[in-house]
């Protein structure tokens, strides 16, 4: 299905198209023009005109929800629009996000798709790290239920709640019961698979993950983000030259991203290429100078870098409390500089504070990882046990 969406105003136009792909043959083309009032009403009809001219059945249960749209206030969708793009972007901004849906509620106080959207900003806020998170688990989840309270079968209503379970709760069983309940009732949405991914790769399922993120990938190829976690997953999985080739080709999407350079500089040190880890440390410290790069602090210390990597490690204890995501991270370094107690007692912390990251626990503790050097002590596997991690 291919096509273009464009807005004027209080009008919307779209043209879909249905093409063969293996001949590249146009089979079905169509044309619409709308309200803006009307987007969901649009959106089904466009879906029921595909479905038809693919000779696909629709279930009873999928004819219903079609057949169910309510109207959209134009001012709430386009700011709900605005939210979306700051959103979604590789260099987010989730506070202008969270602004634009939270502006489209006030319009249209049972617009569920600003509810999920908001819910989305909070928990992304939080887990880069962009601000504390205070209150974000308990804004979410009133967001979430407001979500399902005015639609009950909003895809993107479960993608959120298995956001929720998966980075907050812990609840690894309940977020991937959502996540596949999202899919179920949109399987073409890219943020449904993209979601589920690092569940999978925390869980380390790597079979199910990478189709998870191809299928992601898919759906939405040219998402600097969605592309930029294809590596990460690579990199989870210890397929350093993928995750290499895969953030390589985020960054010419992206080029001014410190991102694709932090993964970099990750998989560059777990390969074993201590050089070209150093060359995206310095990279990095050149790009964005006044940033604290808490994320590489295991990176000076594998490139000989050890001074560096305590200077960071000091100013990160002394900030902590405004960054408690920090903490995960702390306890990272000071695994890599081998001083295992200090360790412990900062995953100890990070577990009583119920640091996000540490969902990456299992996945970050490979042999030639910082935290894979804490293996061989009872209080990693009693801390793992906690966490409820499969067994390998």
């Amino acid at each position: 299905v291919e096509g273009s969406v464009r807005m004027m105003e209080d009008q919307i136009q779209v043209t879909a198209q249905l093409v063969d792909g293996r001949s590249d043959r146009h089979l079905w083309a169509e044309s619409y023009s709308r309200d803006l009032s009307d987007v969901l009403k649009l959106h089904h009809e466009i879906t029921r005109a595909v479905t038809r001219e693919a000779g696909i059945v629709l279930t009873a249960e999928e004819s219903r929800r079609f057949a169910v749209a309510k109207t959209v206030d134009p001012e709430a969708f386009r700011l709900y629009q605005r939210g979306k793009f700051f959103s979604d972007g590789l260099e987010q901004n989730p506070l202008r996000a969270i602004e634009f849906f939270n502006q489209a509620i006030a319009i249209d106080s049972t617009y569920a798709l600003a509810y999920t959207g908001l819910a989305i900003a909070l928990m992304d806020n939080d887990i880069t790290a962009r601000l504390p998170g205070g209150e974000v688990y308990s804004q979410s989840k009133r967001a979430i239920e407001k979500a399902l309270h005015y639609d009950p079968e909003l895809a993107e209503a479960y993608t959120a709640l298995g956001k929720l379970k998966f980075w907050y709760d812990w609840d690894w069983a309940g977020a991937e019961t959502a996540f596949k309940k999202g899919i179920s009732l949109n399987p073409n949405s890219a943020q449904a698979y993209f979601e589920y991914t690092p569940l999978l790769g925390s869980l380390q399922r790597k079979e199910e993950c990478l189709a998870m993120r191809k299928k992601s990938l898919e759906l939405d190829p040219v998402s600097p983000y969605i592309n930029l976690s294809a590596g990460l997953t690579y990199y989870s999985f210890a397929l350093y030259d993928e995750a290499i080739s895969q953030l390589k080709y985020t960054l010419e999407m992206a080029p001014n991203s410190d991102w694709p350079h932090i993964q970099l500089a990750w998989a560059y040190a777990a390969k074993g290429d201590y050089a070209k880890a150093k060359a995206e440390c310095e990279l990095l410290e050149e790009q964005s100078p006044d940033r604290n790069f808490a994320v590489i602090g295991w990176v000076y210390v594998y490139t000989g870098q050890t001074e560096k990597a305590i200077k960071l490690l000091k100013k990160l204890e002394e900030n902590y409390e405004s960054n408690p995501w920090t903490i995960y991270q702390i306890a990272i370094i000071y695994a890599a500089l081998g001083n295992n107690d200090k360790a412990f007692e900062w995953l100890e912390m990070a577990y009583q504070r119920r640091a996000v990251n540490f969902v990456r626990f299992k996945a970050a503790s490979k042999p030639n990882l910082p935290l894979g050097r804490l293996r061989s002590d009872p209080r990693y596997w009693e801390l793992r046990k906690r966490l409820n991690f499969p067994e390998d």
